[in-house]
Protein backbone atom coordinates (compact mmCIF):
# COMPACT_ATOMS: atom_id res chain seq x y z
CA UNK A 1 0.00 0.00 0.00
CA UNK A 2 2.84 2.27 0.57
CA UNK A 3 4.90 1.79 -2.44
CA UNK A 4 1.70 1.94 -4.48
CA UNK A 5 0.27 4.97 -2.94
CA UNK A 6 3.51 6.94 -3.33
CA UNK A 7 4.06 5.72 -7.13
CA UNK A 8 0.47 6.97 -8.26
CA UNK A 9 1.12 9.85 -6.81
CA UNK A 10 4.79 10.67 -8.46
CA UNK A 11 2.89 9.66 -11.49
CA UNK A 12 -0.22 11.84 -11.05
CA UNK A 13 2.38 14.99 -10.06
CA UNK A 14 5.07 14.04 -13.44
CA UNK A 15 1.67 13.76 -15.58
CA UNK A 16 0.66 17.14 -14.77
CA UNK A 17 4.52 18.73 -14.53
CA UNK A 18 4.75 17.27 -18.48
CA UNK A 19 1.13 18.55 -19.83
CA UNK A 20 0.17 21.25 -17.63
CA UNK A 21 0.94 25.09 -19.23
CA UNK A 22 2.78 26.45 -16.36
CA UNK A 23 6.28 28.62 -16.62
CA UNK A 24 8.80 26.78 -16.31
CA UNK A 25 10.25 28.07 -12.61
CA UNK A 26 7.02 26.17 -11.68
CA UNK A 27 7.83 23.31 -13.30
CA UNK A 28 11.50 23.36 -11.57
CA UNK A 29 10.17 24.20 -8.25
CA UNK A 30 7.65 21.40 -8.73
CA UNK A 31 10.28 18.92 -10.48
CA UNK A 32 12.46 19.40 -7.05
CA UNK A 33 9.58 18.77 -4.45
CA UNK A 34 8.81 15.63 -6.30
CA UNK A 35 12.44 14.62 -6.37
CA UNK A 36 12.41 15.18 -2.54
CA UNK A 37 9.33 13.48 -2.46
CA UNK A 38 10.81 10.21 -4.51
CA UNK A 39 13.95 10.39 -2.17
CA UNK A 40 11.98 10.38 1.37
CA UNK A 41 9.46 8.02 -0.16
CA UNK A 42 12.40 5.58 -0.71
CA UNK A 43 13.82 6.19 2.97
CA UNK A 44 10.51 5.47 4.60
CA UNK A 45 10.16 1.76 2.60
CA UNK A 46 13.62 1.16 4.03
CA UNK A 47 13.37 2.00 7.68
CA UNK A 48 10.07 0.18 7.45
CA UNK A 49 11.73 -3.32 5.77
CA UNK A 50 14.71 -2.91 8.31
CA UNK A 51 12.61 -1.93 10.95
CA UNK A 52 9.10 -3.78 10.44
CA UNK A 53 8.76 -3.48 14.69
CA UNK A 54 8.62 0.18 14.43
CA UNK A 55 6.19 0.82 11.98
CA UNK A 56 3.59 2.56 13.39
CA UNK A 57 6.24 5.19 14.63
CA UNK A 58 8.00 5.69 11.37
CA UNK A 59 4.16 5.75 9.44
CA UNK A 60 3.50 8.57 11.49
CA UNK A 61 7.05 10.53 11.05
CA UNK A 62 5.91 10.17 6.97
CA UNK A 63 2.73 11.61 7.64
CA UNK A 64 4.89 14.64 9.00
CA UNK A 65 6.82 14.96 6.14
CA UNK A 66 4.18 14.43 3.81
CA UNK A 67 2.18 17.32 5.10
CA UNK A 68 5.28 19.36 4.89
CA UNK A 69 5.17 18.06 1.37
CA UNK A 70 1.98 18.95 0.54
CA UNK A 71 2.22 22.43 1.76
CA UNK A 72 5.32 23.46 -0.82
CA UNK A 73 3.67 21.54 -3.34
CA UNK A 74 -0.06 23.60 -2.73
CA UNK A 75 1.87 26.74 -2.58
CA UNK A 76 3.57 26.05 -5.87
CA UNK A 77 0.78 25.19 -7.76
CA UNK A 78 -2.17 27.62 -6.68
CA UNK A 79 -3.31 26.52 -3.45
CA UNK A 80 -7.16 26.24 -2.90
CA UNK A 81 -7.41 26.17 -6.66
CA UNK A 82 -4.38 23.73 -6.76
CA UNK A 83 -4.85 20.54 -9.08
CA UNK A 84 -3.27 18.66 -5.88
CA UNK A 85 -5.75 19.84 -3.48
CA UNK A 86 -7.43 16.16 -3.28
CA UNK A 87 -4.29 14.83 -2.23
CA UNK A 88 -5.35 16.48 1.28
CA UNK A 89 -8.63 14.24 1.13
CA UNK A 90 -6.33 11.26 0.34
CA UNK A 91 -3.61 11.81 2.78
CA UNK A 92 -6.43 12.26 5.31
CA UNK A 93 -8.44 9.27 4.03
CA UNK A 94 -4.93 7.00 4.50
CA UNK A 95 -4.54 8.24 8.05
CA UNK A 96 -7.90 7.37 8.76
CA UNK A 97 -7.52 3.56 7.43
CA UNK A 98 -5.13 2.88 9.36
CA UNK A 99 -5.08 4.75 12.73
CA UNK A 100 -8.86 5.45 13.21
CA UNK A 101 -11.27 8.00 12.65
CA UNK A 102 -9.82 10.46 15.25
CA UNK A 103 -6.11 10.81 13.67
CA UNK A 104 -7.22 10.69 10.13
CA UNK A 105 -9.84 13.87 10.34
CA UNK A 106 -7.04 16.05 11.85
CA UNK A 107 -4.59 15.07 9.27
CA UNK A 108 -7.29 16.02 6.84
CA UNK A 109 -7.93 19.18 8.62
CA UNK A 110 -4.58 19.73 8.89
CA UNK A 111 -3.61 19.21 5.49
CA UNK A 112 -6.23 21.72 4.55
CA UNK A 113 -5.21 23.97 7.02
CA UNK A 114 -2.01 23.87 5.52
CA UNK A 115 -3.50 24.51 2.08
CA UNK A 116 -5.19 27.68 3.20
CA UNK A 117 -2.05 28.77 4.88
CA UNK A 118 0.12 28.27 1.29
CA UNK A 119 -2.95 30.90 -0.16
CA UNK A 120 -3.72 33.15 2.65
CA UNK A 121 -2.94 35.92 0.18
CA UNK A 122 -6.00 35.44 -1.58
CA UNK A 123 -8.15 34.33 1.06
CA UNK A 124 -10.23 37.47 0.74
CA UNK A 125 -11.64 37.11 -2.66
CA UNK A 126 -13.02 33.56 -1.97
CA UNK A 127 -17.08 33.00 -0.17
CA UNK A 128 -16.82 32.68 3.60
CA UNK A 129 -18.83 29.19 3.02
CA UNK A 130 -16.48 27.73 0.74
CA UNK A 131 -13.39 26.52 3.35
CA UNK A 132 -15.86 25.22 5.91
CA UNK A 133 -17.45 23.05 3.27
CA UNK A 134 -14.31 21.72 2.43
CA UNK A 135 -13.44 21.08 6.23
CA UNK A 136 -16.64 19.16 6.54
CA UNK A 137 -16.60 17.35 3.79
CA UNK A 138 -13.22 15.95 4.67
CA UNK A 139 -13.77 15.64 8.19
CA UNK A 140 -17.48 12.87 7.15
CA UNK A 141 -15.07 11.44 4.48
CA UNK A 142 -12.11 10.16 7.10
CA UNK A 143 -14.43 9.89 9.98
CA UNK A 144 -16.64 7.00 7.90
CA UNK A 145 -13.48 5.56 6.26
CA UNK A 146 -11.76 5.38 9.68
CA UNK A 147 -14.94 3.69 11.43
CA UNK A 148 -15.27 1.09 8.66
CA UNK A 149 -11.55 0.48 8.42
CA UNK A 150 -11.95 -0.16 12.55
CA UNK A 151 -15.00 -2.41 12.27
CA UNK A 152 -13.02 -4.43 9.59
CA UNK A 153 -10.58 -4.93 11.55
CA UNK A 154 -12.32 -5.38 14.69
CA UNK A 155 -14.45 -8.27 12.26
CA UNK A 156 -10.90 -9.55 11.40
CA UNK A 157 -9.90 -10.06 15.02
CA UNK A 158 -13.14 -11.95 15.88
CA UNK A 159 -12.81 -14.50 12.54
CA UNK A 160 -8.78 -14.98 13.67
CA UNK A 161 -10.20 -15.89 16.85
CA UNK A 162 -12.75 -17.83 16.30
CA UNK A 163 -10.63 -19.45 13.59
CA UNK A 164 -8.37 -20.26 16.55
CA UNK A 165 -10.87 -21.18 18.98
CA UNK A 166 -11.80 -23.83 15.67
CA UNK A 167 -8.52 -24.55 15.47
CA UNK A 168 -7.54 -25.82 18.94
CA UNK A 169 -11.36 -27.83 19.22
CA UNK A 170 -9.75 -29.57 15.89
CA UNK A 171 -7.00 -30.27 17.78
CA UNK A 172 -8.62 -31.25 20.78
CA UNK A 173 -10.87 -33.68 19.42
CA UNK A 174 -8.17 -35.34 17.49
CA UNK A 175 -6.30 -35.39 20.82
CA UNK A 176 -9.62 -37.20 22.00
CA UNK A 177 -10.01 -39.59 19.09
CA UNK A 178 -6.30 -40.53 19.72
CA UNK A 179 -6.66 -41.25 23.32
CA UNK A 180 -10.35 -43.25 22.63
CA UNK A 181 -7.90 -45.28 19.29
CA UNK A 182 -5.34 -46.18 22.24
CA UNK A 183 -7.59 -46.90 24.79
CA UNK A 184 -9.74 -49.23 22.73
CA UNK A 185 -6.32 -50.75 21.76
CA UNK A 186 -4.79 -51.09 25.37
CA UNK A 187 -8.42 -52.64 26.09
CA UNK A 188 -8.39 -55.26 23.57
CA UNK A 189 -4.84 -56.05 24.59
CA UNK A 190 -5.55 -56.43 28.23
CA UNK A 191 -8.21 -59.09 27.13
CA UNK A 192 -5.55 -60.66 24.64
CA UNK A 193 -3.02 -60.81 27.46
CA UNK A 194 -5.38 -61.94 30.42
CA UNK A 195 -7.20 -64.75 28.63
CA UNK A 196 -3.33 -65.80 27.24
CA UNK A 197 -2.49 -65.28 31.09
CA UNK A 198 -5.21 -67.44 32.50
CA UNK A 199 -4.31 -70.21 29.52
CA UNK A 200 -1.16 -70.10 30.45
CA UNK A 201 -1.32 -70.26 34.38
CA UNK A 202 -3.22 -72.86 33.97
CA UNK A 203 -0.89 -74.41 31.47
CA UNK A 204 1.96 -74.14 33.47
CA UNK A 205 0.36 -74.94 36.76
CA UNK A 206 -0.37 -78.77 34.97
CA UNK A 207 2.69 -78.95 33.66
CA UNK A 208 4.84 -78.07 36.95
CA UNK A 209 4.00 -80.90 39.25
CA UNK A 210 4.95 -83.38 36.00
CA UNK A 211 8.58 -81.63 35.44
CA UNK A 212 9.34 -82.38 39.59
CA UNK A 213 8.26 -85.93 39.44
CA UNK A 214 10.18 -86.02 35.68
CA UNK A 215 13.21 -84.40 37.78
CA UNK A 216 13.21 -86.38 40.79
CA UNK A 217 12.71 -89.59 39.04
CA UNK A 218 15.77 -88.70 37.01
CA UNK A 219 17.89 -88.38 40.00
CA UNK A 220 16.70 -92.42 40.99
CA UNK A 221 17.12 -93.61 37.63
CA UNK A 222 20.68 -91.73 36.98
CA UNK A 223 21.78 -94.14 40.63
CA UNK A 224 20.42 -96.87 39.39
CA UNK A 225 22.00 -97.10 35.53
CA UNK A 226 25.38 -95.92 37.40
CA UNK A 227 25.50 -99.53 39.16
CA UNK A 228 25.07 -101.27 36.25
CA UNK A 229 28.05 -103.35 34.96
CA UNK A 230 29.62 -101.98 31.86
CA UNK A 231 27.57 -98.63 31.97
CA UNK A 232 30.22 -95.63 31.35
CA UNK A 233 30.16 -93.37 34.12
CA UNK A 234 31.04 -90.05 32.16
CA UNK A 235 29.07 -90.87 29.33
CA UNK A 236 25.71 -91.49 31.44
CA UNK A 237 26.90 -88.22 34.13
CA UNK A 238 26.73 -86.21 30.38
CA UNK A 239 23.59 -87.82 29.27
CA UNK A 240 21.69 -87.26 32.15
CA UNK A 241 22.72 -83.63 32.58
CA UNK A 242 21.54 -82.82 29.17
CA UNK A 243 18.30 -84.08 30.16
CA UNK A 244 18.59 -81.82 33.49
CA UNK A 245 19.02 -78.88 31.50
CA UNK A 246 16.03 -79.35 29.34
CA UNK A 247 13.95 -80.30 32.31
CA UNK A 248 15.29 -77.57 34.04
CA UNK A 249 14.54 -74.97 31.26
CA UNK A 250 10.71 -76.83 30.85
CA UNK A 251 10.84 -75.31 34.62
CA UNK A 252 11.93 -71.70 34.11
CA UNK A 253 9.73 -71.38 31.14
CA UNK A 254 6.76 -72.26 33.56
CA UNK A 255 7.76 -70.70 36.50
CA UNK A 256 8.07 -67.81 34.04
CA UNK A 257 4.37 -67.91 32.74
CA UNK A 258 3.17 -68.49 36.34
CA UNK A 259 5.19 -65.55 37.34
CA UNK A 260 3.41 -63.43 34.19
CA UNK A 261 0.06 -64.61 35.06
CA UNK A 262 0.22 -63.43 39.10
CA UNK A 263 3.50 -62.01 40.44
CA UNK A 264 3.78 -63.44 43.87
CA UNK A 265 3.37 -61.00 47.12
CA UNK A 266 5.42 -58.57 47.34
CA UNK A 267 7.42 -58.80 51.17
CA UNK A 268 8.70 -55.26 51.49
CA UNK A 269 11.80 -53.84 52.78
CA UNK A 270 14.11 -50.46 53.61
CA UNK A 271 17.12 -51.47 51.30
CA UNK A 272 20.76 -50.37 50.33
CA UNK A 273 20.52 -50.60 46.42
CA UNK A 274 24.58 -50.71 46.04
CA UNK A 275 24.14 -53.69 48.19
CA UNK A 276 21.85 -54.94 46.05
CA UNK A 277 24.14 -54.67 43.19
CA UNK A 278 26.39 -56.23 44.75
CA UNK A 279 24.71 -59.87 45.59
CA UNK A 280 23.52 -59.53 42.28
CA UNK A 281 26.67 -59.85 40.69
CA UNK A 282 28.17 -62.47 42.64
CA UNK A 283 25.41 -64.59 41.51
CA UNK A 284 25.78 -63.75 37.94
CA UNK A 285 29.77 -64.06 38.08
CA UNK A 286 29.70 -67.61 36.80
CA UNK A 287 27.98 -66.64 33.84
CA UNK A 288 29.97 -63.77 32.96
CA UNK A 289 33.02 -65.64 33.32
CA UNK A 290 31.67 -68.21 31.03
CA UNK A 291 31.06 -65.72 28.44
CA UNK A 292 34.28 -64.03 28.90
CA UNK A 293 32.99 -60.37 29.49
CA UNK A 294 34.55 -58.05 31.23
CA UNK A 295 32.45 -56.50 34.15
CA UNK A 296 32.78 -53.69 36.04
CA UNK A 297 30.68 -51.59 38.47
CA UNK A 298 30.34 -48.11 39.51
CA UNK A 299 28.20 -47.51 42.48
CA UNK A 300 27.31 -44.10 43.72
CA UNK A 301 28.24 -43.83 47.59
CA UNK A 302 25.85 -43.07 49.77
CA UNK A 303 22.72 -43.84 48.10
CA UNK A 304 19.37 -42.82 49.65
CA UNK A 305 17.64 -46.23 50.54
CA UNK A 306 14.78 -47.22 48.68
CA UNK A 307 11.80 -49.96 49.81
CA UNK A 308 11.44 -52.77 48.05
CA UNK A 309 11.18 -56.63 47.72
CA UNK A 310 14.68 -57.41 47.08
CA UNK A 311 13.73 -61.23 45.93
CA UNK A 312 11.83 -60.12 43.16
CA UNK A 313 13.56 -56.67 42.23
CA UNK A 314 16.86 -58.80 41.90
CA UNK A 315 15.08 -61.31 39.70
CA UNK A 316 14.13 -58.25 37.31
CA UNK A 317 18.02 -56.86 37.31
CA UNK A 318 19.02 -60.58 36.73
CA UNK A 319 16.85 -60.83 33.12
CA UNK A 320 18.68 -57.27 32.49
CA UNK A 321 22.19 -59.06 32.95
CA UNK A 322 20.90 -62.14 31.25
CA UNK A 323 19.66 -59.71 28.33
CA UNK A 324 22.95 -57.90 27.86
CA UNK A 325 25.44 -61.18 28.39
CA UNK A 326 23.18 -62.90 25.69
CA UNK A 327 23.89 -59.76 23.17
CA UNK A 328 27.61 -60.64 23.83
CA UNK A 329 27.89 -63.69 22.58
CA UNK A 330 31.21 -63.40 21.51
CA UNK A 331 32.57 -61.46 24.92
CA UNK A 332 32.52 -57.90 25.49
CA UNK A 333 32.09 -55.39 28.38
CA UNK A 334 29.50 -55.00 31.02
CA UNK A 335 29.28 -51.88 32.93
CA UNK A 336 26.77 -51.37 36.11
CA UNK A 337 26.50 -48.18 37.73
CA UNK A 338 24.29 -46.33 40.24
CA UNK A 339 23.52 -43.01 40.61
CA UNK A 340 21.08 -40.63 42.58
CA UNK A 341 18.81 -38.26 40.40
CA UNK A 342 17.30 -35.78 42.92
CA UNK A 343 13.73 -37.27 42.98
CA UNK A 344 15.23 -41.14 43.48
CA UNK A 345 18.03 -43.47 42.77
CA UNK A 346 19.17 -44.91 38.89
CA UNK A 347 20.47 -48.13 37.82
CA UNK A 348 22.44 -48.14 34.59
CA UNK A 349 23.14 -51.70 32.51
CA UNK A 350 25.55 -51.02 29.59
CA UNK A 351 26.39 -53.51 27.39
CA UNK A 352 28.75 -53.90 24.22
CA UNK A 353 26.12 -56.02 22.35
CA UNK A 354 25.29 -56.19 18.89
CA UNK A 355 22.16 -53.99 20.33
CA UNK A 356 18.68 -53.76 19.09
CA UNK A 357 16.78 -53.10 15.72
CA UNK A 358 15.21 -49.97 15.39
CA UNK A 359 11.73 -51.40 15.17
CA UNK A 360 11.98 -53.93 17.67
CA UNK A 361 12.64 -51.18 20.60
CA UNK A 362 9.27 -49.93 21.15
CA UNK A 363 8.29 -53.38 21.11
CA UNK A 364 10.80 -55.21 23.56
CA UNK A 365 8.81 -54.72 26.88
CA UNK A 366 5.66 -56.19 24.84
CA UNK A 367 5.03 -59.70 26.62
CA UNK A 368 5.55 -62.56 23.94
CA UNK A 369 7.46 -60.25 21.84
CA UNK A 370 10.78 -62.05 21.46
CA UNK A 371 13.89 -62.22 18.68
CA UNK A 372 15.31 -65.12 20.29
CA UNK A 373 14.86 -68.69 18.97
CA UNK A 374 12.90 -70.26 21.70
CA UNK A 375 12.64 -67.42 23.83
CA UNK A 376 8.87 -66.69 25.35
CA UNK A 377 9.19 -62.87 25.22
CA UNK A 378 8.55 -63.01 29.15
CA UNK A 379 11.93 -61.99 30.31
CA UNK A 380 11.60 -57.85 29.76
CA UNK A 381 7.71 -57.93 30.25
CA UNK A 382 7.98 -59.52 33.64
CA UNK A 383 10.56 -57.25 34.36
CA UNK A 384 9.16 -54.20 33.35
CA UNK A 385 5.96 -55.23 35.76
CA UNK A 386 8.20 -55.36 38.70
CA UNK A 387 9.65 -52.02 38.26
CA UNK A 388 6.77 -50.60 37.93
CA UNK A 389 5.02 -52.24 41.01
CA UNK A 390 7.96 -50.69 42.78
CA UNK A 391 6.64 -47.16 41.64
CA UNK A 392 9.71 -47.19 39.05
CA UNK A 393 9.96 -47.06 35.73
CA UNK A 394 12.18 -48.50 33.13
CA UNK A 395 14.17 -47.08 29.86
CA UNK A 396 16.05 -48.76 26.52
CA UNK A 397 18.29 -46.86 24.44
CA UNK A 398 20.25 -49.30 21.64
CA UNK A 399 22.84 -48.43 18.80
CA UNK A 400 22.99 -51.04 16.53
CA UNK A 401 26.57 -52.85 16.67
CA UNK A 402 27.26 -50.28 19.47
CA UNK A 403 25.76 -51.62 22.17
CA UNK A 404 22.46 -51.21 24.80
CA UNK A 405 21.57 -49.82 28.41
CA UNK A 406 18.93 -49.94 30.37
CA UNK A 407 18.18 -47.51 32.95
CA UNK A 408 15.74 -48.11 36.16
CA UNK A 409 14.30 -45.13 38.03
CA UNK A 410 13.16 -45.89 41.69
CA UNK A 411 11.80 -43.44 44.12
CA UNK A 412 13.51 -43.32 47.60
CA UNK A 413 10.22 -43.78 49.38
CA UNK A 414 9.30 -46.78 46.86
CA UNK A 415 5.82 -44.80 46.30
CA UNK A 416 3.20 -47.07 44.49
CA UNK A 417 5.18 -50.01 45.18
CA UNK A 418 1.99 -51.87 47.00
CA UNK A 419 1.24 -54.98 45.44
CA UNK A 420 -0.30 -58.21 45.61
Amino acid sequence: MLVLVRAAVLFGAGVWLALAPIGADVRAHCGVLLGVFLLYSALIALLVTCRPGRARSIYLGALAADLAFLYFLLGATGGIDSPFLPAAFLLGALTAFHYGPVLGVLAAWTALGLAVASDAARLADRHWSALPLLFIFAAVAAAYLGWLAQREAEERRLIARLNDELRARARDLEAAYQRCQEVQGHLLDAERLATIGRMSAEMAHQVRNPLSSISLNLELLEDEVCRLPGVSAAETARLFAAIHREVDNLAEVTESYLRFAKLPPFRWESADLNEVIRELVVFAQPQVEQRAVRLSQRLAPCLPPVRLDRRQFKFALMGLLTNALEAMAAGGRLRIRTQANGHGVEVHISDTGVGIPPEHLERIFEPFFTTKPGGTGLGLSLARRIIEAHGGRIYCESIRQVGTTFTVVLPCDGSGGAHG
